[in-house]
């Protein structure tokens, strides 16, 4: 079971009433506060409110294409020169 699919199923047993905050934040490895955090997002937008916000998109960090490729060029044939 994925970490979200484990998050969805236990989020629903503590709405039904099945386990209470401070079970699920053993189960999940959370703060009573943070369980408390995904309970309210599970109730307003759905099991697809627990997905992570950055999914899909690109990192912060990550290099520019074009930049990359000028990078790798460089790394197999342009400092070869330099070090002569």
């Amino acid at each position: 079971m994925a970490l979200s699919d484990q998050r969805v199923d236990v989020i629903r047993r503590l709405l039904k009433g099945k386990v209470d905050v401070d079970e699920v934040a053993l189960l999940l490895d959370l703060s009573p506060r943070s369980v408390r955090r995904l309970r309210e997002r599970f109730i307003a937008g759905g099991p697809d409110a627990l997905r992570h916000g950055n999914i899909g998109r690109r990192p912060a960090h990550a290099l520019d294409p074009v930049l990359a490729v000028r990078v790798v060029a460089l790394a197999k044939d342009g400092y070869r020169r330099a070090q002569r």
